[in-house]
């Protein structure tokens, strides 16, 4: 039977907002959220103190976080911050991005930013503007980074690797349909799907499709990849209700979890072999939403938990540090990752 921990919350704190939340951003013993709104926040992660707080006119997608700074996409463009004191740093005003858009990708000193029709590389120190390569489609897929080469994918349907030097391309690979879902990289391998239910894996030199592997249909649509994440040994896929576990090698399915339930920015966590994902109660509007562990090799339950609140994992879960955490409901909240109290 599954274990259910009672009650594993370190800590809870408020952070009101109008709407949905994004996935906490964990970095340097601190957590960065912002309101969807009006603030963006900065909290101490092992106690839930506030750091600091600032105020953030129309912030879209989840921060990022790199090189000291912390970088907001909003509807008024890209603002950085010194992520030690919530100071304002520069702000270059397009491109603009909503609340479903993808983040920002830092690396290299570089802010990397799929906005509008195209891809803009800014420097991480003073916003300078180092290249711009118009693509033709908006799209609302979060890029990767490896080595030297940016991943993008849209609605143009290509999949592209592009330098990170210049932006010059280096290769696309056409895909089936629309590309929403983020681009995820592990070894030499970029991966990405398509609203068409395909998930495509393709080498990272050239571009060569090494395998492709269609989700299935049920009685009335077909289901669609919404995020995949990676541990090198799987890749895991997330449609609305559905986890898929394939093998990465192959593209082979490994297991199946039907109970995920996904909301607004909520999806996978990996944390040393095991998988944080919320689950099926999570998407009530009366009782207080789950999140479950799993075995990542087999997709064995390990145990569940509960947020004190409907929509507790709006946003997350993310891992670090020994801890998980959770935004939704008008708080950010940590949960001990270790298995302590549990009750059958």
């Amino acid at each position: 039977m599954p274990h259910l921990l009672p009650n594993p919350k370190d800590w809870s704190v408020p952070v009101e907002s109008h709407m949905g939340y994004h996935i906490p951003i964990v970095g340097d013993d601190t957590v960065y959220v912002h309101n969807l709104d009006t603030t963006l926040f900065a909290f101490a992660a092992d106690t839930g103190d506030e750091r600091w707080r600032t105020p953030l006119e129309g912030p879209g997608p989840a921060p990022t976080l790199g090189g000291g700074r912390l970088v907001v996409a909003t509807e008024n463009g890209l603002k950085t911050f010194d992520a030690a004191s919530g100071e304002q740093r520069w702000t270059v005003e397009t491109p603009a991005a909503g609340v479903f858009d993808s983040p920002p990708v830092i690396a290299h000193e570089t802010v990397y930013f799929y906005g509008g029709v195209g891809v803009s590389a800014f420097d991480l120190a003073d916003g300078s503007l180092q290249w711009r390569v118009p693509i033709g489609l908006a799209s609302d897929s979060a890029p990767a980074v490896g080595d030297d080469t940016l991943y993008v994918a849209g609605d143009d349907t290509y999949l592209r690797a592009l330098s990170t030097v210049d932006g010059s391309e280096r290769w696309r690979q056409k895909t089936a349909a629309h590309i929403d879902c983020n681009v995820a990289v592990a070894g030499e391998t970029v991966y990405a799907g398509s609203e068409s239910g395909t998930v495509l894996a393709c080498d990272r030199a050239d571009g060569a499709k090494r395998w492709q592997y269609s989700l299935p249909t049920d009685e009335e649509r077909q289901r669609t990849p919404q995020m995949i994440a990676t541990d090198g040994a799987r890749v895991y896929v997330t449609t609305d209700d559905v986890l898929y576990a394939l093998d990465s090698k192959t593209g082979r399915p490994c297991w199946t979890i039907d109970t995920h339930r996904r909301r607004y920015s909520s999806g996978i966590a990996i944390g040393d072999g095991t998988l944080f994902v919320p689950t099926e109660d999570s998407d009530s509007a009366s009782e207080p939403s789950a999140g479950a562990v799993y075995n990542a090799a087999n997709g064995e339950r390990l145990r569940g938990f509960a947020t004190d609140a409907p929509y507790g994992f709006d946003g997350g879960p993310s891992v670090a540090g020994g801890a998980v955490y959770t935004n939704g409901r008008a708080a950010l909240r940590r949960y001990s990752a270790e298995e302590t109290g549990a009750a059958e």
